[in-house]
């Protein structure tokens, strides 16, 4: 079992992410579905309101629009303040994972929620664990092109 925030019952945490990714492969190897990780990372901005319940409205904002995109499978966790990760599951291949996260993408956009989505496909290799790291590290590279074009 993973780790949960006792009012929204969403896996919270480095340690309840890689919970909740090690219970979903569990559900993946054995029925055998397609799956996959998308990770969304909202700007510094949402995070730096002086007043806690401000910030807490902004967090909310992008968290609505994320649970409006998942599927009655999908789990969402949240992997640190600012990070959100997603397991998608059934995805059927990369293309219905990249018009997944890029939907997510857009939505969070066309909202004002300065946002950056990145995704990665299980492999049989490594597994749910291995996509979330390669998201992760996607999701990392993203944001510091961004961070250098804004100070560049």
């Amino acid at each position: 079992m993973y780790t949960t925030d006792d009012t929204t019952s969403v896996a919270t945490g480095r340690s309840g992410w890689a919970d909740l990714l090690t219970t979903e492969e569990r559900h993946v190897e054995a029925q055998g579905f397609g799956a996959g990780v998308l990770v969304v990372s909202y700007a510094p901005e949402l995070l730096a309101h002086t007043d806690a319940d401000d910030r807490r409205l902004a967090e909310a904002a992008v968290v609505g629009v994320v649970d409006r995109h998942l599927g009655w499978t999908d789990r969402r966790a949240t992997i640190a303040p600012g990070r959100l990760g997603i397991v998608v599951i059934p995805v059927d291949g990369t293309l219905a994972l990249t018009r997944r996260a890029s939907a997510l993408h857009r939505d969070l956009r066309d909202r004002g929620l300065s946002a950056d989505v990145s995704y990665s496909i299980r492999r049989r290799t490594g597994g749910l664990a291995a996509a979330a790291a390669r998201a992760d590290a996607a999701l990392d590279s993203a944001v510091i092109r961004r961070r250098r074009r804004l100070l560049g």
